[in-house]
């Protein structure tokens, strides 16, 4: 998530978290601890990195039974690229607008056009600004 070792050693999540999002990692790892033996999640977490913000999604397991762990097992992701991918779709904005057509046709990858067909001709080799 972009954090240096030393900048988040010896520190608690919630100093990382600030404003709605650090509300929300509390009332989420409340939730966590407060269900032993269940997964809580996945929840989307938003956090300021700088002037960059991103959103994370986080699953907890409360493993307080498990002798091996005695605690809660976290799991964070950076969602950021796909909240955008979203809000792009839910705008009705076509694909080849926010990447090379290239990009989104190449057959078999995780980003080839739904539909299979070529990229209009004025959209083909470049990036769309």
């Amino acid at each position: 998530m972009g954090w240096k070792p030393a900048e988040i050693i010896g520190k608690h999540l919630s100093e990382l978290w600030t404003g709605e999002g650090g509300e929300r990692l509390r009332a989420f790892l409340a939730e966590a601890a407060a269900t032993p033996s269940a997964t809580v999640g996945p929840v989307e977490l938003p956090i300021e990195l700088g002037a960059e913000q991103r959103v994370i999604e986080a699953v907890a397991s409360n493993l307080t039974d498990d002798p091996a762990v005695r605690g809660l097992a976290l799991n964070f992701r950076d969602i950021s690229d796909r909240k955008v991918l979203e809000a792009v779709a839910a705008a009705g904005i076509p694909r080849c607008a926010y990447a090379t057509c290239e990009q989104k046709s190449v057959p078999g990858s995780r980003t080839a056009r739904a539909d299979s067909r070529p990229a209009p001709q004025h959209l083909r080799g470049g990036h769309v600004h």
